[in-house]
């Protein structure tokens, strides 16, 4: 994982060198962690799973977790497919592996809000 991918309010996991445990960070305006200079850090994403979508505000379906925010539906199937719905524009998105900080990233593109655990 690159610290490139990461923005303010992505959630990741981070290492210290000197450290020897991967923990749940957060990329705020109060982190003391330099992207530019991260050479002393250890990035890894994490992997979208149920447990983050219900994190998110998710809910549970017979096949799938189902998120709708003002005009969006999204949708994550039991097989990992992630499918985002405009419903103004009929216009659609699908992926497979994703990752919370990408999930993040493109609802903040959509929304230019943030996709916080509720």
């Amino acid at each position: 994982m690159k610290a490139e991918e990461l923005r303010i309010g992505n959630l990741a996991l981070g290492k210290h060198k000197d450290w020897d445990k991967f923990d749940t960070i957060s990329f705020d305006r109060g982190s003391k962690i330099d992207l530019i200079n991260s050479s002393m850090w250890d990035f890894k994403p994490i992997p979208l799973t149920e447990e983050w979508l219900i994190k998110f505000g998710f809910k549970r379906t017979k096949n799938k977790m189902v998120f709708r925010a003002k005009e969006l539906s999204i949708e994550v199937n039991d097989y990992g497919l992630v499918t985002i719905w405009q419903v103004t524009s009929q216009w659609h998105w699908t992926s497979h592996n994703n990752q919370v900080h990408q999930l993040q990233n493109l609802y903040f593109a959509l929304t230019n809000e943030e996709l916080t655990i509720k």
